[in-house]
């Protein structure tokens, strides 16, 4: 990203957390938030159950990929009963709208159920008694793997499939970065892996600072049942770590404007385990007569993100540190 102010242009990847200076000192300030979403482009595309369906069904195909993608672009009928067309407590019962064409564009178990004029996703009505369905998985556990970044996974298995592949198992998680849990804060569940056995090791997914839960579908080539309750709570053991300094500080040709100067920053982020919310820049100047590198501190400044505006007239030197010790300098 790149910002441009009267005077100074400042470009940054703020997805990470940091500590620089530069005559300006810039500090990186945490926030536990964020999210990520380990997941295939497809799973982005399609609905995740349908994607999973089409696996079980395409698994003992000669060509199991154009298989798969033949049954995501066709669509697959979902099983169960669509609410009463006739009932005046469906939503947009009295209105014209058609929000899908097929089954395939409802998440979970919804189904497309048409209703007065017009076709909306439903949910669907008397599934406990279609029959050929998995049962659904009970509550998961989660348990701590011996490296602090790595989680196992496990559940109780709902019915033995006649032979491997018929029956899958989705796995999806929500989360939230903080100190305590707050179910609020959570973000939106996304797909992370999938398992044909009742049980699942997750190895450097979770992260430190973050409370995650977990949610189990079982898949045969009929259908599903939607997922399982929640897991209970969860966050590693291990305290995420403080960020390094950033590394590759650059400082951009000056440019005088009106008596102040244009000058580009970049640097690289280091890795951290938290997201960045902001940063903490400090600028001064240099002293009259003094040695190259004595300066007093002129301002300064937080800024959300890489906004940022100086007014000055001289700048010192560009200067990468953390607290803990230099990582060399860069003079202009």
């Amino acid at each position: 990203m790149t910002l441009t102010t009267p005077n100074l242009r400042v470009r940054v990847d703020e997805r990470r957390l940091a500590k620089v200076s530069l005559g300006f000192l810039v500090v990186a300030t945490v926030v536990l938030q964020g999210a990520f979403a380990r997941m295939r482009s497809w799973y982005s595309q399609h609905e995740p159950l349908v994607v999973a369906r089409c696996e079980v069904r395409c698994w003992n195909d000669d060509d199991r990929n154009a298989c798969v993608k033949d049954c995501l672009s066709k669509g697959i009928p979902k099983p169960g009963f669509c609410p009463d067309k006739n009932t005046h407590h469906l939503p947009f019962s009295g209105n014209c709208v058609k929000n899908c064409e097929k089954d395939s564009q409802c998440g979970g178990v919804a189904k497309c159920c048409p209703h007065g004029c017009g076709t909306t996703c439903q949910m669907l009505v008397n599934l406990d008694f279609v029959e050929g369905l998995p049962e659904t998985p009970k509550e998961p556990k989660v348990i701590e793997g011996r490296r602090k970044r790595t989680v196992h996974i496990e559940w109780t298995p709902v019915d033995l499939a006649p032979e491997p592949g018929r029956q899958l198992y989705l796995i999806e998680e929500r989360h939230h970065a903080g100190k305590y849990y707050n179910s609020n804060l959570l973000t939106n569940w996304n797909p992370c892996s999938k398992s044909f056995r009742s049980n699942r090791l997750l190895k450097h997914f979770v992260k430190p600072g973050r409370w995650y839960q977990f949610r189990i579908a079982a898949i045969n080539e009929n259908g599903t049942r939607g997922f399982s309750e929640s897991s209970l709570p969860f966050r590693v053991s291990a305290n995420p770590k403080p960020p390094q300094a950033p590394q590759n500080v650059t400082v951009g040709p000056l440019v005088k404007t009106n008596g102040s100067l244009n000058v580009l920053l970049e640097w690289t982020p280091p890795i951290s385990d938290l997201p960045i919310e902001r940063y903490k820049v400090f600028w001064s100047r240099r002293l009259q007569g003094a040695k190259a590198l004595d300066s007093v501190l002129v301002q300064q400044q937080v800024l959300p993100k890489v906004r940022l505006t100086i007014n000055t007239k001289v700048l010192t030197i560009v200067h990468i540190f953390n607290s803990r010790k230099s990582n060399g300098s860069v003079n202009f």
